[in-house]
């Protein structure tokens, strides 16, 4: 099977976390995570969103050279996609390749139970944004649990009043932010059209192709060394599945290489090893039901038998 060379963003140097970290937690309160730039994985992409990552990576660090010629550069930015897609991962990337924090906020975070909290929490959130503007960049995730559809008719004091009030903070504060800003969610269809219209971008981060699969296992299998039909033939078999559920399965198969003779399992057979941590390893729910749908390797059990022959046991490389 032919295979196109995937091409990587680059990998980042970074000194460890000093005061700005510090800072920045104090002023967040628990309101949201902080990830220094030392702390980030490189992210395997599609091709058109590496494009676009890295044009906009461009835009942003000549921001000057735009606005001279009347241009604003865009400052925000949806990810929307199927769930474990490394949508947080490409953020995260983002921030660092620019030598900034990544300030993570989550629904849990910032949902309160109190009629008028949560909108407080978001105030505060963008507040500290808005303090640190062009030192950080923010991220919002699950998404769409804050930024539904509002709701229509009168319901004072309710819950869908609060909905809707949680969604107008959200639109305000990220319509005066100028600071570079992701919110990301496994929904795109159940987000309020309003809050759509804010995001001076939005990147679909798909289910990873043949070649993108190719080189995520191939990552997560270090430091064994795979043969290349072994590696063609799982990312073959694994039509479907996001990077995160690759993940899980390398490091099922790694850890079954490991303890197999401890344990007095045999390794020598990668149908019966890929198969039983297949069975121990499950898609996310949202697989289960359209638009998406379950991976190869999980709804067709019996593809795990083309491993059949394949060079195995991987071994260990020297590190």
């Amino acid at each position: 099977m032919s295979r196109r060379t995937v091409q990587h963003m680059q990998p980042v140097d970074m000194d460890p976390p000093g005061d700005l970290e510090t800072q920045l937690k104090a002023a967040l309160r628990g309101l949201a995570d902080v990830r220094m730039p030392h702390e980030c994985d490189e992210p395997i992409l599609a091709a058109p969103v590496r494009r676009a990552v890295y044009e906009w990576m461009t835009e942003t660090r000549m921001r000057g050279e735009l606005k001279a010629v009347g241009v604003n550069p865009r400052h925000t930015c949806l990810l929307y996609g199927p769930p474990g897609c490394g949508k947080t991962t490409l953020a995260h990337h983002f921030a660092a390749r620019l030598g900034m924090p990544l300030v993570i906020a989550t629904c849990d975070q910032l949902v309160d139970m109190y009629l008028g909290a949560s909108g407080k929490n978001i105030r505060a959130l963008f507040d500290v944004l808005r303090k640190y503007d062009g030192k950080v960049v923010g991220f919002m995730d699950e998404f769409d649990a804050i930024a539904a559809k509002r709701q229509s008719g009168k319901d004072p004091g309710g819950a869908g009043s609060e909905r809707n009030a949680i969604v107008a903070a959200l639109l305000t504060n990220i319509e005066s932010l100028t600071g570079l800003f992701f919110a990301a969610t496994n929904r795109s269809d159940a987000l309020d059209p309003a809050i759509w219209r804010r995001f001076g971008m939005q990147l679909d981060v798909e289910l990873p192709e043949f070649e993108e699969r190719f080189a995520i296992i191939k990552r997560y299998f270090e430091p064994f060394e795979c043969d290349q039909a072994l590696l063609d033939t799982l990312a073959m078999i694994t039509d479907g599945a996001a990077p995160s559920l690759l993940r899980q399965l390398v490091e099922g198969i790694k850890r079954a290489l490991v303890l197999g003779p401890k344990l007095k399992r045999a390794i020598n057979d990668p149908v019966a090893v890929v198969g039983a941590v297949v069975s121990q390893v499950a898609p996310h729910p949202d697989y289960l039901q359209p638009p998406f749908r379950i991976p190869t390797l999980w709804s067709e059990r019996s593809e795990v038998n083309l491993l059949a022959g394949k060079p195995w046991p991987p071994v260990r490389g020297v590190t």
